[in-house]
């Protein structure tokens, strides 16, 4: 009784700690982000020992089944080590699943999320908002004031290594503002004037953060996001969409001039040398060549793949034999969608598949615009970037997902009964 008593006091209140600490997941310290994910899981167990809620098992089966993928291709994979190395990183998209299916038998946890749904995507909009401001920061002291641009290349080193406390690859620090950007759309949505104008502020501060990131794949991800969003959700005319990218256009050019680096890497795209041999300091070029290499060994072992112990060393194979620059490197598939057809094959993406159109079918179900949009947007930065390979994509991603799935599947609609249709 004891026991029970002392679960009920730490789950009054440790669910809104936890809140703020993954709405502030982009300001936390790199180490500190995979423990909260631990501490998730032991507050959940807490949290579900004794729920008066049945144990609902498929969202959490769904949301695993790429974790359950990667693990089974352990089975035909030759570097145990390794592989166990990447399903360490990987461990969130099963702990977080596991998490909120814990947490769902906790009927008063359950409604205290529900009751607030909106403060999570608020806090983590706040928090992107100071990343954004620090990223600015940075940047003042990469500008050269005799040619009035900003060294892309050493201001992006700087903030993989010297970001503060919380130094991480642009790649994820641009698509945390993604995110948040994509949220911001629906905040203004929802709030009076007063709140609309700080919420336009913060948006245009964590733009101009995200195009001086010039991370080319987000950029066009971002974009691409953001029209579907204004298509879907709010059905506006072609006019306005127009006018919307105008202003877009208008804040990246006037960033795009003081930045001679990332015009370049924009202008690599439509260079024709960036398609033929590898040319060391194109991005656009080695990206090339990494796919070709991504389709030749797909291609030989298409069902299964070849274990997700066995890709780095598989590719860097392929990269000896095609150029030193893609070998000295070290690369990944660059792309999520690829890395897991080399990982567990065509069997592997189908699952993945299967388990996103689960969750679309959900959000389309309950009109949550906003979990849809954050989801196009994951998918489509996966087309250029392995996201599911580092801590904190994976943990960005089984987050959101999982936390949205829970959000609407928890709702007392008949929409909530979807998984098991």
């Amino acid at each position: 009784m004891e026991l029970k008593k002392l679960a009920n006091i730490i789950t009054a209140y440790g669910i809104d700690v936890l809140l703020i600490f993954f709405g502030l997941f982009t300001l936390l310290p790199f180490n500190f982000r995979g423990a909260m994910v631990i501490v998730f899981l032991l507050f959940s167990i807490i949290a579900g020992y004794g729920g008066e809620n049945k144990f609902v098992l498929k969202p959490f089966i769904i949301n695993s089944l790429l974790f359950l993928s990667y693990l089974l291709s352990l089975l035909y994979t030759s570097n145990l080590k390794s592989g166990l190395g990447l399903l360490t990183t990987d461990l969130s998209l099963i702990v977080i699943p596991l998490s909120f299916f814990l947490i769902s038998r906790n009927r008063k946890i359950s409604y205290k999320l529900l009751l607030n749904s909106q403060f999570f995507p608020i806090s983590f909009f706040c928090s992107c908002v100071f990343l954004a401001c620090f990223i600015i920061f940075k940047a003042t002291f990469f500008f050269k004031f005799e040619t009035n641009k900003v060294l892309i290349n050493p201001f992006l080193k700087e903030l993989d290594t010297n970001l503060f406390w919380f130094s991480d690859h642009p790649i994820y620090l641009s698509l945390a503002i993604s995110i948040s950007l994509v949220i911001s759309l629906f905040l203004i949505n929802n709030n009076n004037n007063k709140f609309k104008f700080l919420i336009y502020s913060g948006a245009i501060i964590q733009l101009i953060a995200i195009i001086i990131m010039s991370r080319k794949g987000v950029i066009i991800a971002l974009i691409i996001a953001f029209l579907i969003t204004l298509l879907y959700k709010y059905k506006l005319s072609l006019k306005t969409m127009f006018y919307s990218l105008f202003f877009f256009g208008i804040i990246a050019g006037i960033i795009f001039a003081f930045s001679l680096d990332t015009i370049k890497r924009f202008e690599e795209v439509f260079d024709n040398k960036s398609y033929g041999e590898v040319q060391e300091f194109s991005s656009t070029s080695i990206r090339y060549n990494i796919y070709k290499c991504d389709f030749a060994l797909i291609k030989e072992n298409l069902l299964f793949g070849y274990g997700i112990g066995d890709v780095k060393e598989t590719l860097r194979g392929c990269y000896k034999n095609k150029s030193e620059v893609l070998y000295n490197g070290n690369y990944n598939s660059h792309n999520q969608y690829l890395g897991i057809l080399l990982i567990s094959g065509v069997s592997g993406l189908f699952i993945f598949m299967y388990s996103i159109v689960l969750n679309f079918k959900l959000f389309h179900r309950r009109k949550d615009y906003m979990a849809s949009s954050v989801l196009v947007l994951f998918l489509l930065v996966m087309l250029f970037e392995n996201i599911l390979d580092r801590q904190n994509g994976v943990i960005l991603f089984s987050l959101f997902i999982n936390y949205f799935a829970f959000m609407n599947h928890s709702l007392p609609t008949p929409e909530k009964k979807i998984f098991d249709e």
